[in-house]
Parts: C-alpha cells; sequence; structure tokens
C-alpha cells in the first residue's frame, strides 16, 4: 500500500509542480536528477570492482569519504528514485508537448518504465541494466533539453537559403 501511494503522490507533484518544458527551474531540477545517478552509477560500479578494506575505511580516509562508502548499499534505492522521478517528468512533458500518433511507441516505453521501475529493486543490482537505464534517461532528457538550450530544433534553423537560390 505505501509504494503505491508513494507512487501516486510522487507523479501527482510531478503533475503539479513540472509546468512547462523551456523553464528554468524544471531543467535545472531534472538536469540535477541526470546528473545524480551518473555519480552513484560509478561510485556502485567502482565499490563492486574493489570494496575497501574495512580498517581503511576506518582508519585512513575523510570522514565524508567513509560516510560515502557507508552509505553504498542505497545507492540502488537512490537512483530507482532519481530513475523512477526522470521517467516520471518524461512522460509528463512528452504527454503535454508531443502529439501520441507519432511517439505512442515512445511514450508507453516511458509510461512502462516509469510503473515498472519501483519492481526493479532486485534487478537494480545489475550494473549493466543501470547504464542501460540511465542511457535512456539521458537520451530522453537530451531531446528535449539540447533543442530549449540552443533555441531550435533542426539543421535548417541553422542555415537560411536566400530566397530564389537552389539549396
Amino acid at each position: 500500500m505505501l509504494p503505491a501511494a508513494c507512487f501516486l503522490s510522487g507523479v501527482t507533484y510531478d503533475t503539479l509542480t513540472l509546468t512547462r518544458i523551456d523553464r528554468f527551474f524544471d531543467n535545472l531540477a531534472l538536469l540535477i536528477y541526470v546528473l545524480l545517478p551518473s555519480v552513484l552509477i560509478v561510485l556502485t560500479g567502482r565499490l563492486r570492482i574493489e570494496p575497501p578494506p574495512e580498517r581503511e575505511v576506518a582508519a585512513g580516509f575523510f570522514p565524508a569519504v567513509r560516510w560515502v562508502l557507508r552509505m553504498g548499499p542505497y545507492y540502488p534505492m537512490a537512483i530507482q528514485f532519481l530513475l523512477g522521478s526522470l521517467f516520471s517528468a518524461y512522460a509528463i512533458f512528452y504527454s503535454q508537448s508531443a502529439t501520441l500518433t507519432s511517439t505512442a511507441v515512445f511514450f508507453a516505453l516511458l509510461v512502462v518504465l516509469l510503473i515498472v521501475n519501483k519492481h526493479l529493486r532486485n534487478w537494480l543490482s545489475s550494473l549493466c541494466l543501470l547504464v542501460s537505464l540511465y542511457a535512456l534517461a539521458c537520451f530522453t532528457f537530451f531531446t528535449f533539453f539540447l533543442p530549449v538550450m540552443i533555441g531550435f530544433m533542426s539543421v535548417s534553423g541553422l542555415y537560411s537559403v536566400p530566397s530564389g537560390a537552389s539549396p
């Protein structure tokens, strides 16, 4: 019951707070949500490859480093939360801005990932799955973020052909 309530409250919160795809604070929040999983995925992979010996963790590292190493078991849950927030925001933005006839498959994939994300806790131990989901989240983010930042959607916005001249 609690996971369903958290899921619904998160989607409702995103629906009420995310207003426009070109709003600075919406893009800043999503950019932070894109950057944080990258750090957590790198730390997760690094800790799995070479976990630090317990004596060295307790004795030689700075307090901040010890805290980061102790939080390692919680990284998959944080990544799951961040990816769920990203997929929720993407589903909201794409449902508001795109015609569903041309992007129905992609939109359906976003909605499925949004719903399935809460059940991925056991699968998030796979670094390959984490990187794949993160790559999809980055691709989806930059699909709308880059045109907003540069101010146009296609190459035709870069070049203008004088009237009467052949391209």
